[in-house]
């Protein structure tokens, strides 16, 4: 299989609302591989506390399991904000906007170029 373009940008709201413990991983796993390297995903979710399932069917992710998985993926976190997301039948939907990159690889710098 080909591998594909890297992205710049990834945006995905809501369906990662969706997505269940076990599959919340290997997706984000999947966005680092095609990201470019400075490039940035942004999402949103339902917060909670861990991972569950609400009564709209859609899953409520906490602040520690969003940073665990990030990280498992081999992303850097850069923000982890709380915000209304949406509104359900007139009400706003309390949320996180989460907004990620790959950890950035220093320079290689030749040793004439140092200190210039």
């Amino acid at each position: 299989m080909r591998s594909p373009k890297p992205h710049n940008t990834i945006w995905s709201s809501p369906p990662l609302c969706l997505f269940t413990s076990t599959t919340l991983l290997p997706c984000s796993a999947d966005i680092a591989r095609v990201l470019a390297p400075r490039g940035v995903v942004a999402f949103t979710v339902n917060s909670g506390a861990g991972v569950r399932l609400l009564p709209t069917l859609r899953f409520a992710h906490g602040r520690p399991y969003l940073r665990d998985v990030i990280s498992a993926a081999g992303l850097k976190l850069v923000t982890l904000e709380e915000a209304a997301i949406r509104t359900e039948k007139g009400v706003p939907v309390n949320g996180l906007v989460l907004i990620a990159g790959l950890p950035h690889q220093p320079q290689d710098v030749a040793p004439d170029q140092v200190g210039s």
